[in-house]
């Protein structure tokens, strides 16, 4: 839904977001920057993925679209499957 807020800065999250449709942006960012998201993009945040962190940014859905959502359990197995992928995303601050 449009204005609807995908995850919020300072929460945990146990999933990362699949743009099927739709257009998404970050609101809030500690590192300042300021990214938008559309089809086809995957995002989530490296480091609560790998470290189990707090979220650093608070993203938002701009035009109403479609998200799959992926456990990040499931892309840890998904990784230990192919893990020259494992490699890009560990050097990611923000998974895209």
């Amino acid at each position: 839904m449009k204005d609807e807020i995908l995850w919020k800065m300072g929460d945990t999250e146990e999933y990362g977001f699949f743009i099927k449709s739709g257009s998404f942006a970050f609101m809030e960012n500690k590192d300042g920057s300021n990214m938008s998201f559309e089809e086809g993009t995957f995002i989530g945040e490296a480091d609560v993925f790998i470290n189990q962190t707090f979220l650093t940014t608070t993203v938002k859905c701009l035009e109403k679209g479609k998200i799959l959502k992926i456990k990040f359990a499931d892309l840890a197995a998904f990784f230990i499957k192919y893990p020259n992928i494992q490699l890009f995303f560990s050097k990611a601050k923000y998974i895209l």
